[in-house]
């Protein structure tokens, strides 16, 4: 049932303007938190999971969406070159 609601709350979002910049829908619903943590990277599936369907969604149009999972993308790199950098050290 968890795929229902979901649904029915993504269905609602997209049809706002973009929270990053106000364009107007459509829009794209995206997690207002990453699914997978940035700071923490993949924990496991049940959080995964948990994640995926229990967090809050926000509309962004697909420029604002683009520039955020790159700067997430971006946070994700920087955490595994260090993490790499401890192991070695």
């Amino acid at each position: 049932m968890a795929w229902r609601y979901y649904s029915d709350e993504r269905k609602a979002v997209i049809k706002r303007p973009c929270e990053g910049c106000g364009a107007k829908p459509p829009s794209l619903a995206d997690h207002v938190e990453p699914v997978v943590d940035p700071k923490k990277g993949f924990e496991d599936f049940e959080v995964y999971v948990w994640r995926m369907f229990n967090k809050k969604l926000q509309p962004l149009c697909k420029d604002c969406h683009d520039k955020k999972t790159k700067a997430e993308a971006q946070e994700r790199k920087a955490r595994r070159k260090l993490c790499s950098k401890s192991r070695s050290s």
